[in-house]
């Protein structure tokens, strides 16, 4: 390393004349979960001669795991090597902050949903009661019998698995992606997952839910950070919902499409679409046409944040006569992003 100024030392608990002599100092203290990202993103940026910029971890002797963004363009030398121009900077108070947002932000999204999420618990429970009711109100009568004993016991099974369900969508949401890894995950189990938050809700709002699947979805896979997936869809079902409650009838459709390198999820409701002064608007933080008190105006900023860290894409149909949103996740990346 050529040059670093003094202040490498409170970043990576190194003096600028030891890297010097030593670079390689910089890369024993990187996280180990992050060693083959951090060096295959050096790779590429050498390979295409593009600028590097990476947000990565570190585990010092004296402070433990910090997190750091790198930024810095190559140049060719005449040898052929390649020095890299650029800085580093310690952004762990960021990422604190971030996930505290991004936590809050999800909580946000249950409440707007709990109406909704109760139902999906208490219509089951209620099932189970009725069902365990009728089974001992006919051995008090005598009028007992194994037709009605198995019927009444697989409707409870059924039922239990429903809750199951449910329970798992909620601790799934409301979980945290570790240490921000990619990872491969069906995309079929976390579509499913999280639109069974909300689907009693729009039963019982009368809100037509049309799922569009090809037959072979649940082979689809996705590098990814499944919690924030779910993230962006319960987001655009909510979005999707309070945009169409005055309406009659209702639908929203989710609808899957499977390409070569990507997989597109849109959302569409029977709305008739987003006029072009508010499509640029909305996506802006805190901007909201909701009524006062309801949504926080950061649902759509905060789905092209995870989008675009995902390394896609996020826009707004014009073509279609009713409202559409689509996103567009690769099913891979060269290089696994872990900043949101």
């Amino acid at each position: 390393m050529p040059y670093s100024s003094q202040l490498i030392e409170e970043i990576y608990e190194v003096t600028s004349e030891e890297v010097k002599l030593d670079a390689s100092k910089l890369f024993t203290c990187l996280h180990k979960d992050d060693l083959e990202m951090v060096s295959a993103s050096i790779a590429e940026s050498a390979k295409n001669m593009t600028r590097w910029t990476l947000d990565y971890r570190v585990n010092l002797p004296k402070t433990g795991v910090k997190w750091l963004r790198g930024k810095a363009n190559p140049e060719k030398s005449i040898d052929g090597s390649i020095l890299w121009h650029g800085y580093i900077e310690d952004i762990t108070e960021l990422k604190k902050q971030d996930e505290m947002f991004n936590n809050s932000l999800k909580m946000a999204t249950l409440g707007e949903m709990a109406a909704g999420i109760a139902h999906e618990i208490n219509n089951p429970l209620a099932i189970i009661k009725t069902a365990s009711q009728q089974m001992a109100t006919s051995m008090k009568r005598g009028d007992f019998s194994l037709e009605k004993l198995t019927k009444n016991t697989e409707k409870i099974n059924q039922t239990t698995d429903r809750i199951t369900k449910i329970i798992k969508g909620l601790r799934f949401f409301s979980s945290t992606s570790k240490d921000g890894k990619f990872s491969s995950e069906s995309f079929y189990n976390i579509i499913d997952d999280t639109i069974g938050l909300c689907t009693e809700k729009f039963k019982v709002n009368n809100v037509n839910l049309r799922l569009n699947y090809p037959d072979n979805v649940e082979t689809f896979f996705i590098e990814c950070r499944a919690v924030e997936i779910s993230q962006v869809l319960l987001n655009l079902l909510n979005n999707a919902f309070d945009a169409i409650e005055l309406l009659d009838p209702k639908w929203i459709e989710v609808k899957v499409v499977n390409n070569e390198k990507s997989i597109i999820l849109s959302i569409t409701d029977c709305g008739l679409g987003i006029p072009r002064e508010l499509q640029e608007k909305i996506l802006a933080p805190f901007y909201t046409t909701k009524a006062c008190g309801k949504g926080t105006g950061l649902g759509l900023s905060i789905i092209q944040r995870i989008v675009e860290a995902h390394h896609g894409k996020f826009w707004i149909d014009h073509e279609c006569k009713n409202t559409r949103f689509v996103v567009e996740f690769l099913k891979s990346h060269p290089i696994h992003p872990v900043a949101v």
